[in-house]
């Protein structure tokens, strides 16, 4: 043998060396003892890929323990020679065992064994269905969708039977899903439903619909109505044909749904559905639709009046008078003067006392009803509506011995005003209404008055400040009539606000209130507020006052004269807000230099409050406070806006005013109220931040 014969049987003795210890190993895996066999797998596993054309080979092996095994090491090795002949081994091998393990290897091998995986879907044995599932799931096998759709028809095993639903849901088979809703199975339909909502189309639409009108199960109705919702105006003829729905729930949301759309041409179909609806719920649904279209339901309305079913007209009265509609007003006094059901009478005059002075005529007959109450509430009707055309009627009442009756008289002619007040005047004289009484209504009127003043000083928000002039129309009105009701509202613990009862935070309220007249009587500088003013002050701890009551206490007595617990305050504070920002207390500093400002800017020393709020703009920035421990630094940006804006500085309060909105400070209609602003209206800048709605929303809007 030369040399070069030699080396080359030495560069091939390796692979070769492999090749033949592979075959003998697979040889020994038909070994009779179970111990020479595991050896032979053993040492298989090791050599690895150096094995793998030999156990290919080996997959034709006459022995079934052969096949099993090399099948099992193809798998560890994702063999994709193996798969054609693994494929068939699992379609036709009549061992079972074989049969497992060439399941395996086509799991093994993924994506490459797609296709013998879908066949694997209507395998006999359950094991292999769910484990083919399973891979084709995981490998989101798109090809496999009618396959999968005909195991889920079959299928009996419940637990196999969800996988390939839930494989058909994640890969959005359309034309499945929406064959899953005529399943007589409710879940399977909230399932299927769930699948197509992110999966738009006519078709789905047309379906899905065609099921909100049919469906019973308000947990399938639910996410049927929120895919129809979802599709906005062309949900528009399902939820129509909704309303004709024999299931209560459907009808209800078909009402819900139309609302959502803001449907007007819905109109019609739910007008009818007002007029032959047995239930009270839908009925009022369908009522309350028609209300949200305002005007544009009128005549709908109307058209149900004519209605034999009370319940019917009761509905169209409420939201007739709820759109202050003035078409039906003589029909609906009709039915008030001649309909004999009580429930209609009641309703035709709620009726006629929401539409006020149009209906005057209609509520002066009403103060002869026999029903007590209806009298009080015509009384109290006319009284808001300021009609003059009751006042000898109401004289008349005063009369009355019923209390609530009289009360209600003397309510309204304080509401009318100087019209009535008058005619009081001359019944005093003609001997008719005694003086007392007279002397009360009069002191009724001037409280209103002022009430009303201070009442307009609030936001809808409920938040009201201060501004250079604030209250001229108040002094206009009167200090000799002002003062003794802002007195009262200060010093009464029990005092009764007359408009109390239409806000629904009377407490916050009260507090505004009180807080607006104590500043009233500082502007109006009248002498006889002082020791009041001082006796508050002393009352501080009191329930019905404020740490910002007793701040305007403060000024209301500097600007009377009274400066010295205006300075000692100021100095107190101004040591404790050092103090508090040189410590940890910074949140309370922050607290006590606001309330510096607000005192010093009210009392003309507009740039100590200037200093001291920003002060505060730059403890927050320094020490990052959060919004919770500035809490003040909103309002504290806005005050530096009308600060620049007092003094001219229009870019600067400009962005001040944009810093404030943005830290938080939303109440557009203040801003618009406060005249300090004045100079900004024009400001390319402020137009722009006060029409950006999304900076003005609120938590929750």
């Amino acid at each position: 043998m030369t040399c070069l014969a030699f080396l080359g049987l030495a560069l091939a003795a390796p692979w070769q060396e492999d090749d033949g210890k592979a075959r003998r190993l697979i040889e020994q895996l038909g070994a009779d003892f179970l111990e020479e066999r595991e050896q032979a797998r053993k040492e298989l596993e090791k050599l690895g890929k150096a094995a793998e054309a030999r156990l290919v080979d080996a997959l034709r092996s006459p022995d079934h323990r052969v096949r099993k095994v090399c099948l099992e090491l193809l798998a560890v090795l994702k063999s994709s020679k193996a798969l054609a002949r693994g494929a068939e081994l699992f379609k036709g091998d009549e061992d079972e065992s074989v049969r497992d393990a060439a399941f395996l290897l086509l799991q093994a091998l993924g994506r490459e064994a797609e296709d013998p995986l879908i066949a694997a879907l209507s395998s006999s044995r359950v094991e292999h269905r769910k484990g083919a599932v399973r891979s084709l799931a995981e490998m989101k096998s798109e090809k496999c969708a009618e396959a999968m759709a005909e195991l889920h028809r079959r299928e009996g095993d419940p637990e196999l039977k969800s996988a390939a639903f839930q494989c058909l849901k994640s890969l959005g088979v359309k034309p499945f899903l929406l064959e899953c809703l005529g399943s007589a199975d409710p879940a399977l339909r909230r399932d299927a439903l769930e699948g197509l909502a992110r999966l738009p189309g006519d078709d789905v639409l047309e379906a899905v619909g065609r099921l909100f009108g049919r469906e019973s199960e308000a947990s399938v109705l639910g996410p049927a109505f929120d895919y129809l919702k979802a599709s906005g105006g062309k949900s528009e003829p399902h939820f129509t044909a909704g309303l004709k729905s024999v299931h209560e729930h459907a009808r209800l949301r078909s009402i819900d749904g139309l609302r959502a759309i803001r449907s007007e041409g819905a109109i019609p179909a739910v007008a009818v559905l007002l007029k032959e609806e047995a239930s009270d719920p839908v009925r009022t649904a369908a009522a309350d639709f028609l209300k949200s279209h305002g005007l544009k339901a009128e005549d709908a309305l109307i058209d149900a009046l004519s209605s034999a079913s009370v319940k019917v007209k009761l509905e169209a009265m409420r939201v007739l008078g709820e759109i202050r509609s003035e078409k039906p007003l003589e029909r609906i006094a009709r039915l008030y003067r001649e309909d004999p059901d009580a429930g209609v009478h009641g309703k035709s005059f709620e009726y006629l006392a929401r539409l006020g002075a149009k209906a005057e005529k209609e509520l002066l007959g009403a103060l002869d009803d026999p029903d007590k109450e209806i009298r009080v509430l015509a009384i109290r009707a006319l009284g808001d509506a300021r009609s003059e055309a009751a006042i000898g009627r109401l004289l008349d009442f005063l009369a009355e011995l019923d209390p609530v009756v009289k009360v209600a008289a003397r309510d309204a002619l304080v509401r009318i005003g100087p019209p009535a007040l008058e005619a009081v005047n001359r019944s005093v004289e003609a001997g008719k209404v005694k003086r007392p009484a007279a002397e009360a209504i009069l002191a009724l009127f001037h409280q209103e008055e002022v009430e009303a003043f201070l009442d307009r000083q609030l936001t809808e928000e409920g938040q009201s400040g201060f501004y250079e002039g604030q209250f001229k129309d108040l002094e206009a009105f009167g200090t000799p009539k002002a003062v003794p009701v802002l007195l009262r509202i200060v010093q009464e613990p029990g005092y009764k606000f007359r408009f109390s009862e239409r806000v629904e935070r009377v407490r916050d309220y009260e507090i505004k209130m009180r807080e607006l007249a104590v500043m009233a009587l500082g502007e109006l500088k009248d002498a006889k507020a002082v020791e009041p003013l001082k006796a508050a002050l002393g009352e501080a701890s009191a329930p019905r006052f404020t740490d910002t009551i007793h701040e305007e206490l403060l000024v209301s007595l500097h600007k009377l004269g009274e400066k010295g617990p205006l300075e000692e305050f100021v100095k107190k504070s101004s040591a404790e807000a050092e103090a508090g920002l040189r410590g940890e207390a910074k949140d309370d500093a922050c607290t006590l230099l606001f309330s510096l400002g607000l005192i010093l800017n009210r009392v003309g020393r507009r740039e100590e409050a200037r200093e001291a709020y920003l002060r505060i703009v730059k403890a927050a920035a320094d020490h990052k406070l959060g919004p919770t421990e500035a809490n003040t630094l909103p309002a504290t940006l806005y005050n530096l806006a009308c600060l620049a804006a007092l003094k001219g500085d229009k870019a600067g309060g400009v962005e001040w005013l944009g810093k404030a909105v943005r830290a938080g400070f939303v109440d557009r209609q203040w801003i618009r109220m406060d005249r300090d602003l004045d100079a900004l209206r024009e400001e390319e800048g402020y137009r722009k931040l006060l029409a950006d709605d999304k900076l003005f929303e609120r938590p929750g809007d």
